[in-house]
């Protein structure tokens, strides 16, 4: 004799949200949600390639010349081999 046949579960995903979709792109067909999705992700890189030069500037993190140079001695050389 099982217990289990008295125990009534609920999980988690059988709870119907109230707050609307957990998925924000849920109201868009799929080509729509991936288009908007990439959009958004280039949006935001190019927003962080634009700001982080006048950031450098205002958080006083300018590279010197020493410094400039110090990575150049560090990089690997590329030697074309015939």
């Amino acid at each position: 004799m099982s217990l289990w046949r008295y125990v009534s579960v609920r999980l988690p995903h059988s709870i119907p949200s109230t707050n609307g979709p957990a998925d924000p792109f849920a109201i868009f067909s799929r080509g729509r949600a991936s288009t908007l999705a990439l959009g958004s992700t280039m949006a935001w890189a190019g927003l962080g390639l634009f700001l982080s030069d006048k950031a450098e500037e205002v958080f006083g993190l300018k590279p010197t010349e020493n410094d400039k140079e110090g990575l150049k001695a560090v990089l690997p050389r590329v030697r074309r081999v015939d």
